[in-house]
């Protein structure tokens, strides 16, 4: 006798439907188990923890234009300044795109700093842009 998957009573080996209840027994007993769902491939980490590696991609984010800044003091550019800082942003670009498929937490983090950073300078574009037209219509 074996149990009926639905109500639980003993049901013959030959029957192909409880008698009791009316449910289908399967047959091949016991029943297959349900497919595990797909596992997720693991994520590569920086720091072998995903709050470090986020913890690590905010640092990173925050301080390398701290950094490119005095690397700037350091060995002046003569010219145009907006090259320099053109330069940075290519430099940050091409580290977030290496970052990315090799370390897909710390890259997420380091690309939300990064453009958090271009969403507050053109904010403070605008804001310029602002008192700048501001100034000139009062005279």
């Amino acid at each position: 006798m074996r149990p009926c998957l639905h109500c639980g009573q003993p049901v013959a080996p030959e029957k192909t439907v409880c008698p009791h209840c009316g449910t289908a027994m399967p047959t091949v007993w016991p029943p297959p188990p349900d497919a595990a769902p797909p596992s997720v491939p693991p994520v590569r980490l920086l720091t072998g923890r995903r709050g470090g590696d986020i913890a690590l991609g905010i640092v990173v984010g925050v301080l390398s234009p701290v950094v490119w800044q005095f690397v700037s003091l350091l060995f002046p550019v003569h010219g145009d300044l907006l090259v320099l800082y053109g330069l940075f942003f290519f430099v940050a670009l091409g580290g977030y795109l290496w970052a990315r498929p090799r370390y897909p937490v710390f890259a997420r983090s380091l690309g939300w700093i990064y453009m958090t950073g271009v969403a507050l300078v053109l904010g403070a574009v605008a804001l310029c842009f602002v008192a700048l037209s501001t100034m000139y219509q009062h005279h």
